[in-house]
């Protein structure tokens, strides 16, 4: 008789497995809460995914843990400019997410895993338990993806012509593709989204309708200062750290003049009494 297993050779190590194959039970429930055709087409996904999440997935979450991403502050020629660097394996890990399962679109479109229509909730979380067996950090922004279009369709202003179209994958990085009628205010269409989050693409115009730029200027009482500081630093518009730093230090100074005094308690004072915000040139300059 074998002595049983103690400390960690008592652990199974579970790598190699096809997850979906070892839970017996998970297709019993994915054939009850499943519309019949809906659930034979996703049954060869749901085992490729099991066999992912035992293996590949696995090791690639293990990579990814062990090299997580770096942000980098300046370009090698030392331009101020930030970046963040992802390890391959989080951007392959990526790739399956957003890309091949669609794990934040297939609620929304069809054409995810080739089904002609958006899938219920069920089918989702089906796909979601499976992915997080063996990474569940990326399920953050994958959620989040989703609560967001799910937010801009219920939630969104009823008179702003902008409705969620499709995700579009461009190069592992997610974005909301929006319709814009012809008619729209790009002022208003741009702040809405802006407010949003969301990096928006027009159909049919090939661009960025967020971009940068888009964005200093969406607002009439920015668009001088976007000027100033594109004349000292040649192709560049101003970043959002820097729009903020430009913004808070005017504030402050503003305060000082009208307190006429650089005492705490009278310029904090003075600044709570001043209007906040962009949206008007005087406040703004």
């Amino acid at each position: 008789m074998n002595a049983p297993l103690t400390g960690a050779a008592a652990v199974p190590d579970s790598r190699g497995l096809n997850l979906y194959r070892a839970d017996p039970m998970l297709a019993r429930l994915a054939a009850l809460y499943l519309p019949a055709d809906l659930h034979a087409h996703l049954a060869p996904h749901l085992d490729r995914l099991g066999a992912l999440a035992g293996d590949r997935l696995d090791t690639l979450a293990s990579t990814a843990d062990r090299n997580p991403p770096r942000l980098h502050h300046r370009t090698r020629r030392g331009e101020d400019v930030q970046s963040i660097e992802k390890h391959p394996a989080y951007l392959e890990m990526e790739a399956l997410a957003f890309g091949e399962y669609g794990l934040a679109a297939l609620s929304h479109r069809g054409g995810v895993l080739g089904w002609p229509a958006p899938m219920p909730p069920a089918a989702k979380y089906l796909l979601t338990y499976l992915f997080v067996q063996a990474e569940f950090g990326l399920m953050c922004p994958v959620s989040m993806t989703d609560s967001l279009t799910r937010t801009l369709r219920r939630f969104g202003d009823p008179l702003l012509p902008l409705t969620v179209h499709s995700y579009r994958d461009v190069r592992f990085t997610l974005t909301v593709e929006v319709k814009v009628s012809d008619d729209a205010d790009p002022d208003k269409t741009l702040a809405a989204v802006q407010a949003l989050g969301a990096e928006a693409l027009v159909p049919g115009r090939g661009r960025s309708l967020m971009n940068r730029q888009e964005c200093n200027d969406a607002i009439e009482g920015t668009r001088a200062f976007t000027r100033r500081f594109a004349e000292r630093m040649p192709g560049r518009v101003p970043t959002e750290n820097q729009a903020g730093v430009y913004s808070s230090v005017l504030a402050y100074l503003r305060a000082v003049r009208t307190a006429d005094s650089t005492e705490g308690a009278r310029v904090i004072e003075a600044m709570r009494r001043a209007p906040i915000g962009f949206r008007n040139n005087e406040a703004s300059r």
